[in-house]
C-alpha cells in the first residue's frame, strides 16, 4: 500500500495541519498507529467485510437509458443511495469504528459494564444492570457526540499538566483545557500547587472567548 503523505503531513508542498493544543495528545496516538492499523491484514479483512455484508458493496451502476439516448452515449449512474443509511459517508464511519477499535479505545464500555448498540437509523441505545453506570455512560456518550454550551458544568479527570493550564478529559477523546487563571480564586503561580495528573474536578464551559476557542473554569463553578 502506498500513501503519498510525508512523515510531517505534507502532499509535496501541500499539506501540514494546525492542531490546537487540546487535540495533540489524541493526534498524536493515532499519527504514531494509523499507517500500522490501516496495512494489516486484520483490519482490511473486517473493512471489507463490513462494506460487503452491512453496507452492500460494491455499489450497483445503472444505465440511465432516457439520458443515454439524449446524449448519444451510455450513462451510468453509480447507486451510493442503495448503500445502507444511503450515503457514502458509512465508510468513512465504519472505518473510523474499526480503527478505534484496533487502538483498543473501548473505555465508555471498560469503565461502565453497559452494552452498547447503535440501530439502523443510528439511534444509540444502553443496557445494563447498574443504574448508576447506564447513567454514567450516557452522560458519556451525550459528551462526545453533542457541543460543550456555555454554563454546562461537566466532572472530568486531569490528564495533561501544561505551565499555562491543565487539560481535562471529560469523556474518551473529549477534552477541555482550564487556564490557570481560572483554576483557584485565589493569584496561583504554579499549576501543580493546586492540580495533579489524575485528579477529578469540576468545571463550568464559560462558553468561546475572543478567539473562538472554548473555555473552561474551576473557580466559577459555585456562581452556577
Amino acid at each position: 500500500m502506498t500513501f503519498l503523505v510525508d512523515n510531517q503531513g505534507y502532499y509535496g508542498e501541500f499539506g501540514g495541519a494546525y492542531i490546537p493544543e487540546i487535540l495533540h495528545r489524541c493526534v498524536k496516538e493515532l499519527q504514531d498507529t494509523y499507517l500500522d492499523v490501516l496495512q494489516s491484514e486484520n483490519f482490511r479483512r473486517q473493512y471489507d467485510q463490513l462494506l460487503r455484508d452491512y453496507v452492500g458493496r460494491p455499489s450497483p451502476l445503472y444505465l440511465a437509458h432516457r439520458l443515454s439516448q439524449q446524449y448519444g452515449c451510455k450513462i451510468y449512474l453509480k447507486r451510493e443511495d442503495l448503500n445502507h443509511t444511503g450515503a457514502h459517508k458509512i465508510n468513512n464511519t465504519i472505518g473510523q469504528i474499526l480503527l478505534a477499535r484496533h487502538m483498543g479505545k473501548k473505555r465508555i464500555i471498560a469503565e461502565t459494564g453497559v452494552k452498547i448498540d447503535i440501530t439502523d437509523d443510528g439511534a444509540v441505545s444502553v443496557c445494563g444492570t447498574d443504574k448508576e453506570m447506564i447513567a454514567k455512560a450516557i452522560d458519556m456518550i451525550k459528551i462526545i457526540t453533542t457541543d460543550f454550551e456555555q454554563g454546562q458544568i461537566l466532572e472530568g479527570t486531569v490528564v495533561s499538566i501544561k505551565e499555562f493550564g491543565a487539560f481535562i478529559e471529560f469523556a474518551p477523546g473529549k477534552e477541555g483545557m482550564v487556564h490557570i487563571s481560572k483554576i483557584a480564586k485565589e493569584r496561583i503561580n504554579r499549576v501543580e500547587d493546586v492540580l495533579t495528573l489524575g485528579d477529578v474536578v469540576t468545571v463550568v464551559c464559560l462558553g468561546k472567548d475572543k478567539m473562538g476557542r472554548i473555555s473552561f473554569s474551576m473557580k466559577d463553578v459555585a456562581q452556577q
